[in-house]
């Protein structure tokens, strides 16, 4: 059968089947709704419609040729999706949009739609073309994804509201905990000055050396313990202290009230901050190791160098204490309240280590604490 040689231009849509006319054949048979409405008739009515189209919309095709595509509005179609629609059609432009619409028995579907203008050599509108499918599941879909993407978002902002009130409260207890703590120590350094007060003028009544040294001893403890809550204080927090802060306040004093001759002492300090819970055991062992320096090391009226230094060391913040001195005596491990004893004690409480050695020029003490 010979073809028509003018079968892309024809307007002729009744060829029998696309008989002859592939390009009508093409808009029957295919499964994609397609419809074909004619501006140059009042409103625009529709001339054609594939088999497609009245499946989807359940018209026969006499329902639907030489009516207006609004046909398929209903009452819940937006008014603004239909300006747009209009405004496209007016300005001769193509448009694709997605919009409510209803079938014969009353059900809605969503139409994407996609309408483009037709024209001819001459710039002609002649006709307008749309295709279209149901986009129903889609948009469901979609909603559900939103609905769903929504529900997450108000969920997270009410966990992140709740976070931030339990933060919030967290802070104010902590803060709270904080003043209570600082008080505490305010008190405690207070208490402890007084009872250093009162060791002192005891240590005025006795005659006994004996005596007087274990009440010096004694009160220089409690002066060390003081120096600590001191610092505590200051630095505005005791959950935390700094070592070398701690060092820089202790030593100077101690070195003052046992030196029995000009000692200097050489520094270097590195930042170390440790749990509060470990500043009072620690300025003991300060107080007991630069002490028995002091007092062992040199003798009555010579000159010695004190090295303090204060360092991280793998997960450990290492003290060292370092004389140039003549050393231990060999008896001072077995006196009566030995310092030696009471600072293996005291590291021994801190989980730490203790490390003594005996060298030319005096002795090398190191304590590590672990960081917890």
């Amino acid at each position: 059968m010979e073809l028509r040689e003018d079968w892309h231009k024809t307007f002729d849509l009744n060829t029998e089947l696309g008989k002859g006319d592939p390009f009508a054949a093409a808009v029957r048979w295919s499964r994609m709704p397609m419809v074909f409405a004619d501006p140059r008739q009042v409103d625009t009515p529709i001339v054609y419609a594939n088999a497609a189209f009245c499946k989807l919309t359940g018209y026969e095709l006499d329902e639907i040729v030489g009516r207006n595509c609004r046909f398929l509005q209903g009452p819940e179609t937006d008014p603004e999706t239909i300006k747009l629609i209009r405004t496209a059609l007016a300005d001769r432009r193509s448009i694709g949009v997605d919009v409510l619409n209803y079938r014969k028995d009353g059900s809605s579907y969503w139409n994407a739609l996609f309408i483009s203008p037709v024209v001819n050599e001459q710039g002609d509108l002649l006709y307008f073309f749309s295709s279209q499918f149901d986009a129903t599941e889609r948009l469901i879909q979609a909603r559900i994804v939103e609905d769903r993407k929504r529900h997450l978002e108000n969920e997270v902002g009410l966990r992140t509201r709740d976070l931030e009130s339990t933060l919030i409260n967290l802070e104010a207890a902590l803060n709270e905990k904080t003043l209570l703590i600082h008080e505490i120590d305010h008190r405690v350094k207070n208490n402890l000055q007084t009872i250093s007060t009162l060791i002192a003028l005891q240590a005025r009544t006795v005659s006994d050396p004996g005596t007087h040294a274990v009440l010096k001893s004694l009160q220089d403890r409690v002066d060390a313990l003081g120096a600590v809550h001191r610092r505590l204080y200051k630095s505005g927090s005791a959950l935390t202290f700094d070592l070398s802060e701690l060092v820089r306040e202790l030593v100077p004093e101690i070195v003052k009230g046992h030196a029995r001759g000009r000692i200097e002492i050489v520094s270097d300090l590195q930042p170390v901050v440790l749990d509060g819970k470990s500043a009072t055991p620690i300025s003991l062992i300060i107080n007991e190791l630069v002490t028995n320096a002091v007092r062992h090391a040199w003798t009555e009226g010579e000159a010695g160098t004190l090295w303090i230094r204060t360092e991280h060391r793998s997960r450990e913040a290492i003290l060292s204490i370092i004389d140039n001195g003549a050393g231990l005596p060999a008896q001072f491990m077995t006196r009566p309240m030995s310092g030696l004893k009471l600072t293996s004690a005291l590291v021994r409480q801190l989980r730490g280590t203790l490390k003594w050695s005996e060298t030319n020029q005096g002795t090398a003490v190191e304590v590590g604490v672990p960081f917890r």
